[in-house]
C-alpha cells in the first residue's frame, strides 16, 4: 500500500486577514463610514474605503507640516523685529511680526530684560502689526490685552514673577542673557496698525528652527500654531502645494484651515502618500518622522497615554485628530515592525458608537498590523522637551 503525504503550504498571515469590516462591527462602528489604509513593506496599499473622501480632523496638521516644509524649509526661523524710538519725552516700541505662532510670554520676558539693559523702563506707545501673534492669540484685541497685561510689570502677581525667574534661570542653560532681577516697565497704551514704519529696526529675534515648532504643534495638536502657519503661507499656495505634490484633484482634497477644524477633506490613500513624502523631506536633513510627530506613550501630549501595551509600546509615531461634534476620531503615522516601517491612517466616524470605542478600534488595528509583520521594533524612547527660547538668535 502506498502512502501519499500531502503537504499543505500555509500562506503567511496576509494583510487581508486584518478584517477591518469585522473589527468595525466589534466596536459598533458602521464599516461604510470608516476609512483605513496601510502600506505594506512591499509597497502595496491595503485597506477599507481608502479612496473615500474623509474629514481628517487634526491629522490636517501633518498636511500643514508638509506644506510648511515645502514653502519655508525645515530650518526656517521666524524673525520678529523691534524698534525703540525716543523723541523728546515720548518713547515708543514698534513690533513687526512674522506669523510666529510660538511667540509667547517667555519672549516678552526676554524683551523686557533687554529693554531694561538699554535703559528703557517706560514706554508711551507700543505699536504692533497684523503679523504679530502672542501667547497663541491671533486676534488683535486679545494681543493688545496681553501686551498691556505683561508689559506693565507692576501688575505682575507672584505667579508671573516666579515664571520670569524660572525663564531667566533656564535661559542661562541655553547661553541666553537675561537679568535674573525682575524687570521694571510701564506702558501707557498699545495700538494695532496695519501700516507700520519698518525702517531702521533696533533689533530682531529669530525663533527655533521650524521642525522643532512642528514637533510641538503636532504632539499637543496646537490649533493656533497651525492657523498661524496657514496664514503665513496663504490658502491658495497651501492647496496648490498639496494638489501638486500628491497629484490629487480638488474633488479629492481641500484645506480651508491648517488646524483640522471642519471644512478640510482628503482621502486615506493621499494621507499615506503624504506621510511618505514627509519622511523623504525629513531624510534630506538627516531627520526622521519622530522629529516632527509624537512617539506614543512617551512624548507628552495627545498620545501620552496610548499604545502602551506590550504589543505596541515604543513602536507607534503618529498624529491624532478629534472632532467631537462631528463624531470624528482620526490617527495617522508610522508603525515600526520587524519587517519594516508601516505607514498607516485610520479615519473613524463613530456616530453610532463612542470615541472610546473608536480609539480601541485604532489600537487593535495597529496591533493586528504589528502581528502580521512578526512583531514590533521599538523606536528609541527619547522624550521630547522644548524651551520657548531655545535656539533663539538675537540680531
Amino acid at each position: 500500500m502506498r502512502i501519499y503525504w500531502i503537504v499543505l503550504l500555509l500562506p503567511q498571515l496576509s494583510w487581508a486577514q486584518v478584517d477591518l469590516v469585522s473589527l468595525s462591527k466589534r466596536y459598533s462602528l458602521k464599516s461604510n463610514k470608516q476609512s483605513v489604509c496601510y502600506k505594506t513593506p512591499a509597497g502595496e496599499i491595503v485597506g477599507l474605503s481608502e479612496d473615500n473622501v474623509i474629514i481628517p480632523a487634526s491629522v490636517s496638521k501633518l498636511y500643514s507640516s508638509f506644506v510648511a516644509i515645502q514653502a519655508l524649509g525645515l530650518n526656517h526661523q521666524f524673525e520678529t523685529k523691534f524698534r525703540v524710538d525716543q523723541q523728546a519725552d515720548k518713547i515708543s516700541l514698534t513690533i513687526m511680526g512674522d506669523f510666529d505662532g510660538y511667540f509667547v510670554l517667555e519672549h516678552l520676558f526676554f524683551i523686557l530684560s533687554k529693554l531694561n539693559k538699554m535703559g528703557v523702563k517706560r514706554i508711551d506707545e507700543v505699536l504692533f502689526d497684523q503679523k504679530f501673534y502672542l501667547n497663541f492669540y491671533l486676534d488683535h484685541p486679545s494681543i493688545k490685552s496681553e501686551l498691556l497685561k505683561y508689559l506693565n510689570t507692576k501688575n505682575w502677581d507672584l505667579k508671573i514673577q516666579n515664571w520670569y525667574r524660572q525663564t531667566a534661570q533656564t535661559a542661562q542653560n541655553y547661553a541666553i542673557e537675561m537679568d535674573a532681577q525682575l524687570p521694571s516697565m510701564q506702558v501707557s497704551k498699545v495700538i494695532y496698525t496695519s501700516n507700520l514704519n519698518t525702517d531702521n529696526m533696533t533689533f530682531s529675534i529669530k525663533s527655533a528652527p521650524l521642525f522643532k515648532h512642528l514637533k510641538e504643534m503636532n504632539i499637543y495638536s496646537n490649533n493656533y500654531y497651525a492657523e498661524a502657519l496657514f496664514q503665513k503661507i496663504g490658502s491658495q499656495k497651501f492647496n496648490h502645494v498639496l494638489l501638486q505634490a500628491l497629484e490629487a484633484s480638488a474633488q479629492q482634497l481641500r484645506f480651508i484651515n491648517g488646524s483640522g477644524l471642519p471644512g478640510n477633506y482628503t482621502t486615506c490613500r493621499l494621507t499615506l502618500k503624504l506621510i511618505d513624502l514627509l519622511k523623504k523631506e525629513l531624510q534630506i536633513e538627516d531627520l526622521a518622522f519622530q522629529n516632527i510627530a509624537s512617539l506614543a506613550g512617551v512624548d507628552n501630549g495627545t498620545l501620552l497615554t496610548r499604545f502602551r501595551s506590550i504589543e505596541s509600546s515604543n513602536a507607534v509615531i503618529a498624529k491624532t485628530g478629534t472632532l467631537p461634534r462631528l463624531s470624528i476620531s482620526t490617527l495617522a503615522g508610522v508603525i515600526n515592525t520587524r519587517e519594516g516601517e508601516i505607514d498607516f491612517a485610520i479615519f473613524n466616524h463613530y456616530q453610532a458608537s463612542t470615541v472610546e470605542k473608536a480609539k480601541q478600534f485604532q489600537q487593535e488595528v495597529v496591533e493586528r498590523i504589528i502581528e502580521t509583520q512578526h512583531g514590533k521594533e521599538e523606536y528609541l524612547p527619547n522624550k521630547w522637551s522644548f524651551f520657548a527660547l531655545e535656539d533663539m538668535q538675537v540680531l
